[in-house]
């Protein structure tokens, strides 16, 4: 009697992060490195990296969030001042020590991979970026000193068999993306930050 087995073999990517900061409390401004190493656990190749850039929703009154607060009859950042928005800024990435190419669109990072990542490698990347802080209107923000710090830096998007997951930045919900925890706080602009995160998450819906 023949028996056909069905095995089925699931996988998950795996990434961390390590990331030097300073906060000038006086500008609301975050100023950081990013290093990042992507481990390619899939059956796929990959070309191209992509990561959130959430804190842009604060960037204008045009996001999806502002759109969607206001729906939901919240319209403080639809009538907010442009000094008190904020948003997230990459300025370089670096691939080997070697400036590489990117490009920002609202709230998501494209890095082109200098070579095909295949199953079973990694790669490491640095990103330089600065934060501002807008006031505290959802999530992320502040409200004078104090800090809701969330969301906050650019953050690897899911993969999946269904491919790269590219959801914007919603005024209601969470977030699909590898379970961590982070933690930032108040510190005064001679006081750097030293964040940790070693991230081996759900990629895949139970």
């Amino acid at each position: 009697m023949e028996v056909l087995v069905l095995v089925l073999v699931g996988w998950q990517q795996r990434v961390e992060y390590s990331i030097h900061a300073r906060l000038d409390t006086d500008a609301h401004t975050l100023f950081a490195v990013e290093q990042v190493t992507y481990h390619n656990a899939s059956p796929h190749t990959l070309d191209t990296l992509f990561f959130h850039l959430y804190a842009n929703a604060y960037r204008d009154t045009n996001t999806t969030y502002a759109r969607e607060a206001a729906i939901m009859d919240d319209d403080r950042f639809l009538h907010s001042q442009e000094e008190d928005r904020g948003c997230i800024d990459v300025t370089r990435v670096l691939y080997d020590n070697q400036e590489y190419a990117f490009r920002s669109e609202s709230t998501l990072l494209v890095i082109p991979l200098p070579s095909s990542l295949v199953p079973g490698d990694s790669v490491a990347v640095e990103i330089q970026f600065t934060l501002v802080f807008p006031k505290f209107f959802s999530r992320l923000g502040h409200d004078g000193e104090h800090y809701e710090v969330v969301q906050w830096y650019p953050k690897v998007c899911v993969f999946d068999d269904d491919g790269w997951h590219l959801d914007t930045y919603h005024a209601l919900g969470e977030f699909r993306s590898l379970e961590h925890t982070s933690e930032l706080q108040s510190v005064p602009a001679s006081r750097v930050l030293h964040v940790r995160l070693s991230v081996s998450g759900l990629y895949r819906d139970p």
